[in-house]
């Protein structure tokens, strides 16, 4: 599953055999693509207008590990709500160009009825377009993969499909921290902040390849 194509194809098979969900699977395809497209424009947009991005760099990025369930969510909101750093909204995941979230920033409450938030069960915590949530949920809104893609889809396949996000037997950290480091900066100039706080209970298995690439990240498990 090394393209975006092979892995929108499991997932649907596995919608569909699992949950017997034919046609609404289809529909999200093509939104997610159109979606996809539209951000990858608007992103080379963000340079003209807002020319702080060109100068903005990511240091220091805190960053916390831990297991789901374990407080990181309630510490990563309490860190960013007292000015520690700055934790990213997932309409900023979902919507990462800082041309379209000025666009539909008015609107974001009628968004609400598409937000993925929406399938979100309460009992853990809280949360919606304008909550700060895991980093993790940008590589999935992105790329369609990544650790969220198994837990919401691929653990209900017949098949054993963990080492398709197993990091010793397919290795995206190139990619994954590439696309990080261009979200976090859009959140900096976004809050106007001088350091991330973010949260990615993925990086247990990836953490000397992502301190490779921030080496001045400091980590709270």
């Amino acid at each position: 599953m090394d393209s975006i194509l092979s892995r929108m194809a499991r997932v649907y098979r596995i919608l569909r055999r699992t949950h017997h969900v034919y046609v609404v699977p289809l529909v999200l395809a093509v939104l997610f693509a159109a979606l996809r497209t539209g951000v990858w424009l608007l992103m080379k947009l963000d340079y003209v207008f807002f020319p702080r991005l060109r100068r903005t760099k990511v240091t220091r990025p805190i960053v916390l590990v831990g297991n789901p369930r374990t407080g990181t969510t309630f510490l990563q909101r309490f860190l960013a709500d007292h000015g520690l750093g700055s934790g990213m909204e997932l309409f900023l995941m979902l919507y990462p160009s800082l041309v379209l979230q000025t666009v539909l920033k008015p609107v974001l409450p009628l968004l609400e009825r598409l937000s993925p938030a929406k399938f979100h069960s309460t009992d853990a915590h809280h949360t919606s377009l304008s909550s700060v949530e895991t980093d993790d949920v940008s590589v999935l809104f992105r790329y369609l993969d990544g650790f969220f893609l198994y837990g919401f889809f691929l653990s209900f396949d017949d098949e054993d499909l963990l080492p398709a996000v197993d990091p010793k037997v397919r290795d995206t950290a190139s990619r994954d921290f590439a696309w990080l480091r261009a979200l976090w900066a859009r959140s900096l100039v976004l809050h106007g902040a001088r350091r991330n706080v973010a949260k990615l209970f993925s990086l247990g298995p990836r953490l000397p390849r992502f301190l490779q690439e921030f080496p001045d990240a400091q980590i709270l498990y």
